[in-house]
């Protein structure tokens, strides 16, 4: 939102109090500076601060900021552009060398959001990016709170590349650099408690996740951010998920979808829609899980990534195979585990072809769980399955051929690849 000049006239006429100038300027410059907009949020909860404010010192600071802010933001752009045209290597090596360019923290959060950009897809590019991010963090005049949601960000893209030894190291020097600096903007540290919860979530150490993302959540609202409240309200019901806790994990779904609009957060609507409906087919409600798909088949087909849709897809296969639609739901999953080993993603199509084994030991097909279970190892150690994977995979063959695989066998299998996903060391007990 920008100053007019009906606005100016409309308050030199009187016919507009001042204060709207103040108001516009703030939201103009809160707009530009995230560092503006958290010391902004952090005033306005402070009754002395807010009651004491005076609109014409505020509107002072504003005419002599906002351009010192556009530059910055342009001189931002510009930089980041220029570091991502750079391999990585070379793009710590320029930062390295660099005397004065590259500089602030206008560059350090774009950065950052780049690297969450590219985290689910490409955890290496992630971690590419964090550590630019760090890099510029601890330049010069060094943001300390930047540093430590930087280094954090370095632990997690570590965490989703699945070497979560690594990762927990980063996460142990990210808040050594909030303690040893004593950082306290609840914004920050509320991130911190977030990303360090899906480490813990990856190690199946459920209690402590939800001890972190319950401080999260705390903190988030403290800080004035309900959509980030949302999110790790949407995070608490996947660690009640995993952690085999299916009613909370649903309650905890509703939940954070009555504060969750599609309008206004688009994607953490879909995902947490997307999750209700498969922990309402794990609870075996699928009824209600068919009419949740149903009903947002159309925003997923408009605003899906092709990743969602094919997640979504599986989800269906299940659905239909809850409600007894054999055929729809063999097609959906001989389709879903193409697709997964066509990019290489060979654990998930593990699990695919765990609901296959499923679906067929049901119906008594023992021969097709045989050829399913024949087909799988040449198709997975090509995919590079991790050894502790691949020796699980094994056992379900060797049970397989001589007609000994049952259902309990495939559930555990099937938890136990949903687990390795994140953990390259787990083994199957």
């Amino acid at each position: 939102m920008h100053l007019t000049r009906e606005l100016l006239q409309a308050v030199t006429r009187r016919e507009v109090s001042p204060r709207m100038l103040t108001e516009v300027g703030l939201e103009h410059l809160t707009g530009l500076c995230p560092c503006c907009l958290d010391e902004y949020e952090a005033w306005k909860r402070d009754p002395q601060g807010t009651r004491e404010a005076r609109p014409e010192l505020l509107l002072s600071f504003l005419g002599a900021a906002a351009p010192h802010l556009e530059r910055a933001e342009h001189q931002a752009m510009k930089d980041f552009l220029a570091l991502a045209a750079l391999p990585p290597e070379k793009r710590l090596a320029t930062l390295n060398r660099a005397n004065t360019r590259y500089r602030g923290p206008h560059l350090v959060r774009r950065l950052l959001t780049e690297g969450r950009h590219r985290l689910h897809d490409d955890p290496g590019a992630a971690y590419d990016f964090a550590a630019a991010a760090h890099a510029v963090a601890n330049r010069t005049n060094p943001s300390f709170e930047l540093a430590a949601l930087s280094a954090a960000a370095m632990a997690n893209a570590r965490r989703a590349s699945g070497e979560l030894r690594e990762a927990d190291e980063r996460f142990t020097y990210a808040w050594m650099i909030a303690e040893r600096e004593q950082v306290t903007d609840p914004g920050v540290l509320a991130e911190l408690y977030d990303l360090e919860a899906s480490l813990r979530k990856d190690q199946r150490r459920f209690d402590r996740a939800e001890l972190l993302l319950s401080r999260a959540q705390a903190l988030y609202d403290l800080a004035g951010l309900p959509n980030r409240v949302a999110k790790a309200t949407v995070m608490l019901a996947d660690v009640f998920f995993y952690s085999g806790k299916i009613d909370e994990a649903i309650v905890t779904s509703r939940t954070a979808l009555r504060s969750i609009s599609a309008e206004a957060t688009l994607n953490l609507y879909l995902c947490a829609r997307h999750n209700l409906c498969r922990y309402l087919a794990a609870a075996e409600e699928f009824e209600e899980a068919q009419a949740i798909f149903r009903e947002d088949t159309g925003l997923f087909r408009s605003h899906g990534q092709p990743l969602d849709q094919l997640r979504r897809r599986w989800v269906r296969g299940q659905i239909a195979a809850g409600l007894g639609h054999s055929r729809q739901a063999e097609r959906a999953f001989h389709e879903v585990q193409a697709d997964f080993l066509e990019r290489g993603m060979g654990l998930l199509a593990a699990s695919v072809a765990m609901d296959l084994a499923e679906l067929y030991l049901r119906a008594g097909r023992t021969s097709k769980v045989r050829e399913l279970a024949e087909q799988m190892v040449p198709i997975f150690t090509a995919q590079d399955v991790h050894r502790e994977a691949l020796a699980a995979l094994k056992l379900f063959v060797e049970a397989a051929r001589t007609d000994a695989a049952q259902l309990n066998l495939v559930t555990d299998l099937r938890r136990y690849l949903r687990d390795a996903q994140t953990d390259s060391e787990h083994r199957f007990r």
